[in-house]
């Protein structure tokens, strides 16, 4: 693909500065560009940096000075730079309708260019929304809604009853609706509560592979719009993802917690149940959270703590072993006195 640069500085609404007829041939890192390509310098600090890569074009902060190379200047340029990498990103290779080795139960419903790949699974009164891609060996199950331009990967599945908004992407391996881990103990043994809740993704979500996500003991557990949540999560039954919340790797929430709009967990964090963490809050990677989080506060270390209390913490405790020997030269020090004055 080969796009002239003014229409790059079109697509991501920025200011061209030079020759506007450069070509470009890709996208690529500061510090691997070829020939060709156009990358991004995130601060002033790195445009010199840039300046030497062989890329063609340089995507910079607004106040950039004067390059030696054409330009795109914008007030965000990371935000730029991943609007570019859709202009190059290959469209998905799908053909519309249903493949025959699929397994399709009854009244299915498939909007407008739709897709279903080989050996997919799709149980009874499904309704696929337009330009819905249900990859290959994917499984469906009974009563699900999928709403348009939603992509469901290879292997992913989503159990009976849940409900997929627009314009999602669902990774592979994935599994959206399994019993939540529910259970009485008896005199027997752990008798298993019914599951019988669903799980409601919102529009504009992104569930990353392998990621597993409970359906409510009863009632829902919900993603609102633009969450954004990583590979290897596991959200249990009965959680609340509140809009544009973003979820990293390998953490895990226990039932019904609740992540209010524009929170962030960091890797590996772990949430106790019933807990709620509040709108704009960060929990640092690693975070143990036993407790709620006000709205916007950071939290990291385990028990989660405020970030700031967590460093002096830390801090202190690398002075630890000084602390060890200046006690045990002391306690020397005091023996050796109470010997002289007892003689």
């Amino acid at each position: 693909m080969v796009i002239p640069l003014r229409k790059i500085a079109e697509a991501v609404d920025g200011t061209l500065d030079g020759d506007g007829t450069t070509l470009i041939t890709g996208a690529g890192a500061l510090d691997g560009a070829k020939e060709g390509d156009i990358a991004y310098v995130d601060t002033l600090e790195l445009l010199a940096e840039g300046e030497r890569t062989a890329a063609a074009a340089l995507i910079v902060p607004s106040e950039a000075p004067a390059c030696s190379k054409p330009v795109i200047r914008t007030p965000q340029p990371r935000l730029a730079f991943a609007k570019l990498l859709a202009l190059f990103a290959p469209e998905p290779r799908t053909s519309p309708g249903t493949h025959p080795s699929a397994v399709v139960g009854d009244a299915l419903q498939m909007g407008d260019g739709a897709s279903v790949g080989a050996l997919a699974y799709l149980g009874n009164n499904v309704s696929l929304g337009d330009g819905v891609i249900v990859g290959p060996q994917a499984c469906i199950g009974d009563d699900v809604c999928i709403g348009a331009r939603t992509v469901v990967n290879a292997r992913a599945v989503v159990h009976e009853r849940t409900v997929i908004g627009e314009d999602c992407i669902i990774h592979s391996g994935a599994v959206l609706g399994a019993d939540g881990f529910g259970f009485v103990p008896t005199e027997d043994g752990l008798h298993k509560v019914p599951q019988i809740g669903r799980v409601v993704v919102g529009n504009d979500v992104e569930i990353g592979a392998n990621t597993t996500i409970d359906r409510g003991t009863v009632g829902e557990t919900r993603i609102e719009d633009g969450a954004k949540i990583d590979n290897l999560v596991h959200i249990a039954h009965n959680c609340i993802i509140g809009r544009h919340v973003v979820i990293c790797g390998q953490t895990g929430l226990s039932g019904s917690v609740r992540i209010e709009d524009g929170a962030v967990l960091g890797g590996q964090v772990g949430i106790r149940d019933n807990t709620v963490i509040g709108a704009r809050a960060r929990i640092g990677a690693q975070g143990g959270v036993i407790s709620d989080v006000p709205a916007g506060a950071v939290y990291s270390g385990y028990p989660a703590r405020p970030h700031n209390q967590q460093m002096r913490a830390y801090a202190a405790l690398q002075r630890l072993p000084e602390l060890v020997k200046r006690v045990r030269q002391l306690e020397k020090e005091l023996e050796r006195r109470e010997g002289i004055e007892n003689t």
